[in-house]
This record gives C-alpha cells, structure tokens and sequence, in this order.
C-alpha cells in the first residue's frame, strides 16, 4: 500500500470521565527523536485555515529510568502501580521506508469475504450479540495480517466479555485474553479490560502497545513482550490516543482522557521511560487527539513534527517546546484517524467531514463534496489509489463513500451504494495484502474487500 496510515484514536460512544493518578517529578528537558511508526489523531468540527500561535510548553517533564525493566514502583514516580517496562532499542532503520514482508497465514479457515460486501467478523458472546457491544480499536499484525487484536466494552459497568481479543484466522474465531486481574492497581497483569488503543510492532509481532482510560479499571500505557498474553503497566494515567512514530516503533506519543490537560506524553525507548509535555495555557483536557505529523515516503515532516486536536488544531515542529493553532477546526471528544495519500496528502477526520491538508498540516479545508451533512468523520484510510469515509449521525446509518486518492474532495458511494453501518467508521485500518478494509463502529469489528 502506497499510503500512509498516520493515526488513531477512540470510539466516541466509550467517553465518560474517569481517574487520573499521580503528577510526575518536574525537571526540566524535552525535545524528540529522529525516527517514526503510525499515529494517531485529533478530531474536528470543520472550517479550515490557519490562525495565530498556541503558546509555549514548558519544554517537558523527564521521567527516567535505568536500562532494565523492575517490580512495582520502581519507576521515578514510586508508585506500585507502574513499573519499568523492558526498553525497546530502536532498530536504526525507518519502518515506512522498509516495512515487514507482510503476509496473510491464518491458522484455520478464514471468514469469507466476498468483494463488495461488508460482514460483521467480531467475537460473539452473548452480551454482544444483543447489541450491547462497544468495540474500541482494532489492530492486525503488519507481519502476519490474520492475526487480528480488537480492544471490546461489551457492557458499560463490567462484564466477564470486556477487554483485548485475539484472532490468529482472520476473524473466524476469537479468544479473550486473560479473564480477570486480581488486582487492577498493580503493575502486572494478564488481563486489560478497557483498550482504547492498540499498536502492534512490525517487526516483532510479540511486541504490543496499549492504552486503557476512560472507565477502565487498569488505566495506563502497557506493554507486552509475548503477544498480550502478559503486560507491565509502564504509566499510569487516564490515557486513551496513541501515535506511534512511523519509523521507529520505540518512539510513541499519547494523549489522555483527563478533564485536565496534561499535554502530551513522549517515550523513545517503548515505555522505559517518559517525557511530559506540559499543555500550553488555555489547552483543555478531555480525550483530545496526538498524531506525526510525519511521512517519510513523502519526505514531509519529521518525528518532533507532532499534531494536537482538541478544540482546535495545534501543531509543533519542536517536539512540543512550542505550538501554533493551525486551525480552528475543533477535535471531536471520541475518535479520529489521521491518513497520507499516495501523493502526500494529509487527511484527517473532523466533526463536520473529511479534512484535508496539501501542507503537512500547517492550514486545512473541509473535504467533503458528495458526503451528508450534519454528520461526524472519524476517520479515512486509503488503499494507495483510493480514500474512504463514513459519516455518522446524518442520520445513521451511511453509506461507505469513496473518492480518488489524488482528488479527496469530491465523494461518491462505494459500489452499489449499500455499504452502511451504524456509528460510521472508526480506527479504519486497510490490509494491502488481502485488500480489505476493516473498522469498528462501536457495535463490533466490520470486514470489506474493497477489490
């Protein structure tokens, strides 16, 4: 796939308020690193432009650590509810530039999934058969795209179906991970309840990132060495968005769900260890976006360029010592994605549609001829020659609508026009190897072989 996806963030239906945890040691240092993987993105209600300077941060808050993961409050912070996760070593080459040789080997037989039709391949447990279902995120192994990861509220206020399923055949069949943690305020576990995101390394599929908040009993930014099986809570904060440097996987940026904005969250070394960006004045709290605004197929930006999209967009080529309002086009409180084109377009979602940026994000217009109005966009994904969206709310449900990837402005319905799916497309994802295009919308994971 020619394309880039850039970004990812959360299902807008799961957002209610929860907890937050301890501050961090201040002391002063900052910046970024010089290598990038996926990202993840803000929100929006819609008008482009651009508009005046975002303030300053405070150059970041650094939270240290020694070359070996530890026990339970053994991170600078000495909380016992995080610990030092095993410090991912940046391989020296970029990811986008030499990705994985992908393949599709599932370990049964795979759902089937004809060209043009759209099939609901999630987990099935009672409760989410009666609609009850929230799904997150989603995620597949960029070595092995049948293994399949879909993060699952399948009943507000607990249920034994809540948390991070696992499919290694494509979505026939799906195992939960884990079932219960003994103690949810600890920094182990086997078992997360609420994923908000999920990122799999591409080059070791072993290798997992996830962040729970919102009303998630183990709320943080965990990491697993073994395929989910087992997680170490590096940080322990209401998190929800998460980008990860489309070079180096080791580099990752996340966002919280908090009412008080803690500006952005830097770790270069998967978890080991964190640098706080502390939000400019007048920035609000309340699950907003965090992407790179980096592709380097298309040689435009580099990994201290970052986008923030709460009520407006905000961006840094700084590493977050400074920030410029880039738009007043505002971020929705839920999920957005951000997508490069094949012809370095940089796309993201809004509340009023598509949005589109010919600049690496420094100004932004609505993309949205031919799309219903009146509705959200939380994400759009291309497969290298053309882009998707699916609007909720206008009123649902909507049709999948496809445009060219060199034009995204001018929309049209995909095929015969009845692709439809209720809350739209969220966490769009496209597998270049099968050709299909997979989203949750709140009710489940959604499957489309788009050719």
């Amino acid at each position: 796939m020619r394309g880039t996806f850039v970004g990812v963030l959360m299902s807008a239906a799961s957002l209610m308020a929860c907890g937050g945890s301890e501050n961090v040691d201040k002391a002063a240092t900052g910046g970024s690193s010089g290598a990038g993987t996926g990202a993840i993105g803000g929100s929006g209600a819609a008008t482009g432009g651009s508009s005046g300077m975002g303030g300053s941060g405070s150059g970041g808050t650094s939270v240290t650590a020694p070359h070996a993961p530890g026990a339970c409050g053994s991170t600078d912070r000495s909380n016992n509810f995080e610990a030092r996760a095993r410090a991912c070593v940046p391989s020296g080459e970029c990811m986008a530039l030499k990705p994985p040789q992908a393949k599709y080997e599932p370990s049964g037989e795979a759902p089937e999934l004809p060209v043009g039709k759209l099939v609901d391949i999630g987990p099935k447990p009672a409760e989410l058969e009666t609609g009850a279902g929230n799904a997150l995120t989603m995620a597949f192994d960029p070595e092995n795209t049948a293994i399949l990861y879909l993060g699952y509220e399948a009943k507000i206020g607990g249920s034994p179906y809540n948390g991070l399923w696992k499919s290694t055949d494509g979505g026939s069949t799906w195992k939960l991970l884990g079932t219960s943690d003994a103690d949810f305020f600890d920094c182990n576990s086997n078992y997360l309840d609420l994923p908000v995101n999920i990122a799999v390394d591409p080059h070791d599929s072993q290798h997992l990132y996830v962040t729970e908040g919102v009303r998630g009993a183990s709320n943080g930014f965990w990491v697993s060495w073994d395929g989910g099986e087992s997680w170490i809570r590096a940080y322990s904060d209401d998190l929800t968005a998460m980008a990860v440097d489309p070079c180096d996987f080791c580099h990752v940026l996340v966002g919280s769900h908090g009412t008080y904005p803690v500006g952005v969250l830097e770790t270069k070394d998967g978890g080991h260890s964190f640098t706080q960006h502390e939000a400019p004045s007048g920035w609000e709290g309340g699950s907003y976006g965090v992407s790179f605004a980096y592709d380097p197929k298309s040689k435009q930006g580099d990994a201290s360029t970052w986008l923030v999209h709460n009520s407006k967009m905000r961006r840094t080529t700084d590493a977050g010592a400074t920030w410029t309002d880039v738009s007043d086009i505002g971020g929705i409180h839920g999920s957005t994605t951000t997508y490069f084109a094949a012809d370095g377009t940089l796309y993201s979602g809004s509340g009023a549609g598509p949005l589109r940026s010919s600049d690496n994000g420094m100004t932004w217009t609505k993309s949205g001829d031919g799309l219903s109005s009146g509705g959200v966009t939380y994400g759009i994904i291309g497969d290298g020659s053309a882009l998707y969206a699916m609007v909720d709310n206008a009123p649902p449900p909507q049709p999948l609508m496809t445009s060219p990837e060199d034009d995204g402005q001018s929309w049209a319905p995909y095929g015969s026009g009845d692709l439809d799916a209720p809350r739209g497309m969220m966490q769009p994802h496209f597998d270049a190897v099968t050709n299909i295009l997979y989203f949750v919308n709140n009710t489940s994971l959604m499957a489309v072989r788009v050719r």
